[in-house]
């Protein structure tokens, strides 16, 4: 194990030179761990969809689609960039290029899975939106290290930015509201079905409810259908 790691801070967790977790367990945890987490659920998503889900035969919204495609690629080659000048740097830790090929091989998994979700489902992929939002947080934990002085980082930090900058891109267009689309619009599915992660998650998609609420009594047609 210890090969894995030939960084001066060891493997940690915490830095014994600074308020901070160390490169080698940012990677493994961040990018290696989750990466790997993700390929596993995302192969198992797509076996569900093409086995046991039903396609909507409602098209795909296209200014959502392919954007997120392009911006998953691109974060995907950012990621295996890195990780290549990790194999040509001398002495530094096989774990953080391994752990990065592992990420941006999630990400390939993330755009055949993409490619599906669209097909079966008219919101956007729950899968898809958290592994957005855990590999934004663990770049952006990996680049504050990077940016530390103290961590000894002697690598160009570019191909982790520009990864950082395509999944935010990505998740921005991931996670806007589809309820003017032609195919949430021409869909039966009530609110909650049509409802991305983050708004069942606060009950944002509750909101016309609410609002009905606060002019009348509500009553069972308002909310018929639109409850899982």
């Amino acid at each position: 194990m210890s090969g894995l790691c030939t960084h001066h801070e060891g493997w940690g967790p915490l830095s014994p030179n600074r308020y901070d977790l160390t490169p080698c367990f940012e990677y493994s945890v961040f990018f290696g761990g989750i990466g790997a987490f993700a390929i596993a659920g995302f192969l198992t998503r797509i076996r569900y969809l093409i086995h046991h889900a039903k396609p909507h035969g409602l098209g795909r919204t296209a200014w959502i689609y392919w954007p997120t495609q392009i911006f998953m690629v691109v974060a995907a080659f950012a990621i295996w960039t890195l990780a290549l000048q990790f194999f040509l740097t001398k002495n530094f830790p096989a774990v953080s290029a391994w752990s990065c090929i592992v990420m941006g091989t999630a990400w390939v998994a993330a755009v055949i899975l993409n490619k599906y979700e669209h097909i079966y489902e008219i919101r956007s992929s729950s899968a898809i939106f958290a592994f957005y939002a855990a590999s934004i947080g663990g770049a952006a934990a990996i680049l504050k290290t990077a940016l530390d002085p103290g961590s000894g980082t002697d690598y160009s930090i570019t191909p982790l930015i520009a990864f950082t900058l395509a999944l935010t891109a990505g998740f921005v267009v991931e996670a806007w509201p589809r309820g003017n689309t032609r195919v949430q619009r021409s869909s039966s599915v009530g609110m909650y079905g049509k409802a991305n992660l983050l708004s069942r998650l606060t009950f944002w998609f509750f909101t016309p409810i609410i609002s009905i609420g606060l002019k009348r009594i509500i009553t069972a047609d308002d909310i018929s259908g639109q409850l899982p």
